[in-house]
């Protein structure tokens, strides 16, 4: 009863944090969230400097050093960069916003991006979620939950940059992914998010996972 009171408390933390972001008025963005289910205010202190230095490495975009200065704020510590901002609140709780908008066509009023990038995107979150838990020793479990929002109707493009589905604008929300061990490889525990980017968009799934679920897309 504990356990499944905790995971109730857990999922409503995510999806509030999740749903009450401020969203741009132009750009379609990916927003993850991650949160240890055993999760308790001030968990976590963030003003310690070792703390905020794991933090400055948390870069989305690249699995290369790329170290930048979070800043403290209310919410907690944010590392802010041209494309994304993660944050790290006392609970524990993770969540990167990543500007996921490859091109604006003015003419059809539409956004134009490559759904693959979301599969990189989320791959590195997790990478990144696994090397700061490790110095945090929050272990886990955890929650893991993305959405998607767009301004405009969203259009996927395929690998060679052919129109590929389409959504009409708004906030979706993905279901809810259960990780048992944060250190286990990332892979099997986002595929079914990815796959589901995918098939929101009308196809298959996502084109990085072979038939036997091994990471084939790059490694940036």
């Amino acid at each position: 009863m504990r356990l499944a009171s905790q995971l109730e408390r857990a999922e409503s933390l995510l999806k509030y944090s999740l749903s009450n972001e401020q969203w741009p008025d132009n750009n379609a963005v990916l927003l993850v969230g991650l949160v240890p289910v055993f999760f308790a205010d001030f968990m976590l202190d963030i003003r310690e400097q070792w703390v905020s230095e794991a933090f400055g490495h948390f870069d989305v975009r690249t699995m290369r050093q790329n170290f930048a200065h979070p800043q403290y704020g209310f919410e907690g510590l944010i590392r802010s960069s041209r494309q994304d901002v993660a944050t790290l609140t006392r609970s524990g709780l993770i969540k990167a916003k990543s500007d996921v908008t490859a091109q604006a066509d003015a003419k059809r009023r539409l956004l134009l991006f490559f759904p693959t990038a979301i599969d990189i995107l989320l791959r590195n979150f997790m990478r990144r979620a696994q090397a700061l838990s490790r110095r945090t020793n929050i272990i886990g479990p955890f929650l893991l939950r993305m959405s998607l929002f767009s301004p405009l109707p969203l259009v996927a493009l395929d690998m060679d940059g052919f129109e590929n589905g389409r959504i009409e604008a708004g906030y979706r929300e993905f279901p809810t992914i259960q990780v048992a061990n944060i250190l286990d490889p990332v892979e099997p525990v986002i595929r079914p998010l990815c796959d589901h980017t995918h098939q929101t968009f009308g196809n298959q799934g996502s084109p990085y996972f072979d038939a036997q679920g091994q990471w084939r897309g790059p490694n940036p």
